[in-house]
């Protein structure tokens, strides 16, 4: 029997790299900025939606090891009992091991379900965390340019409105760093949400073109790609508003 869900590589947060190409970009120098506070709280809010992926992975692991050995212990016992079995006991013998690996089978599309699940809402909640800083670091800006209180600040929440909002600090969304990564998760936000299959706006893209109308369930997701592309952006969103309420900010 094989195991083809792979469970090896959770989503990893920014301190958890050591160089590799694939990593985000930390973005502390925001601190130094400005819009300080939202860094810190993007920096922990990644961390912790990374944790929590990294823990479902962890127990998936843990259940996939162990129906793995049972699976291996049961072959191991068929194999030595059928030489035992009398003619007259063979037919419920059968029934008994078909029985037993239909079961196994079921555990593991169980666990292939688990992980899908637990994939596609770690997909909805880095989009939950970019709408969240975009919605922040909106009113933050307002309510320092307008010595107001940010949450008196009337915040976009559709995405074409944050473009326009934003273009009026001068800062336009699609040329942000990881843009196309994060824009790429977005739509892939939307599509399970709405569609659960590879919808036409998800099949512009280059990695699902060839899977339009499947069920995204049965895509592997690129899940660091995402996770790295939402997390640059929103810094790269932290750090334009700081150049706009400090122009001598400068990393």
């Amino acid at each position: 029997m094989n195991y083809p869900i792979d469970v090896s590589k959770p989503l990893r947060s920014v301190s958890q790299f050591a160089g590799e190409p694939d990593a985000p970009f930390h973005y502390m120098e925001n601190i130094r900025g400005p819009l300080h506070a939202l860094q810190s709280e993007l920096y922990w809010h990644f961390q912790d939606l990374c944790y929590f992926h990294h823990i479902t992975y962890a127990d998936l692991k843990r259940r996939l090891d162990f129906l793995a050995e049972e699976h291996q212990r049961f072959t191991q016992y068929i194999l030595e009992e059928e030489q035992k079995v009398d003619e007259g006991d063979r037919e419920a013998f059968r029934v008994y091991e078909s029985r037993t690996r239909t079961n196994f089978m079921d555990r593991d599309i169980e666990l292939e379900r688990a992980k899908s699940f637990a994939d596609e809402y770690s997909i909805i909640g880095l989009w939950a965390m970019a709408e969240r800083f975009l919605g922040k670091c909106y009113a933050s800006i307002v309510a320092q340019r307008d010595s107001v209180p940010s949450d008196t600040v009337k915040r976009p929440y559709k995405w074409k409105n944050f473009k326009t909002a934003y273009k009026t600090f001068m800062i336009d969304l699609p040329t942000l760093h990881d843009y196309d990564n994060a824009n790429e998760c977005r739509t892939l936000n939307n599509a399970i949400k709405h569609f659960e299959l590879v919808s036409d706006p998800l099949a512009g893209f280059t990695y699902w073109s060839a899977h339009r109308g499947m069920k995204i369930s049965e895509v592997q997701i690129e899940m660091q790609r995402y996770a790295t592309g939402v997390y640059n952006f929103c810094g790269a969103l932290i750090e334009a508003g700081n150049k706009h309420l400090d122009p001598t900010f400068a990393v």
